[in-house]
């Protein structure tokens, strides 16, 4: 599947640090998607301080496990600087993403909420920008609907 140049161009510009708190909606692999974009560095950055603190409550803080971390995390990091960027990037990312499941159970699932997100932009089936899913147009019908609400009854 072809990337997007529009969302190429995007990526390249919260790369860079020139598109920042952009929300962006957008359906991939049957999922419904609201975040805000930010660059690969800034992702990279907060996916590691999580990774981190939950390596430090999990073992206990093992230097030697945290200490792994911190130097994987700050290779993708600074693997991921604006100045290295390439000018035709494959993912986006993104932070405070909240994920609605299918058309089906749109009306019936709560809500996903994850801090980050990275995708591929060939992954992506579509997108619009906006905000957040309260801000999407989903029924709130979850029995089957009426065909003729307004059938003459005897009342």
């Amino acid at each position: 599947m072809a990337k997007d140049w529009v969302l190429v161009q995007w990526a390249d510009l919260a790369n860079r640090g020139r598109l920042r708190d952009v929300e962006i909606t957008f359906q991939c692999g049957g999922l419904v998607l609201c975040g805000t974009l930010i660059g690969a560095r800034d992702y990279f950055e907060g996916v590691g301080q999580r990774a981190i603190a939950g390596q430090r409550e999990a073992v206990g803080g093992r230097p030697e496990i945290i200490e792994a971390f911190q130097g994987l995390y700050r290779s993708y990091t600074e693997r991921a600087a604006p100045e290295r960027d390439n000018l035709d990037p494959d993912h986006l990312h993104f932070r405070d993403v909240q994920i609605l499941f299918g058309h089906e159970t749109a009306s019936r699932s709560p809500v996903l909420e994850i801090p980050f997100w990275r995708v591929r932009i060939d992954a992506v089936d579509g997108f619009v920008l906006a905000g957040s899913i309260a801000q999407l147009p989903v029924s709130t019908v979850v029995g089957p609907v009426d065909e003729e609400p307004n059938a003459d009854r005897d009342d």
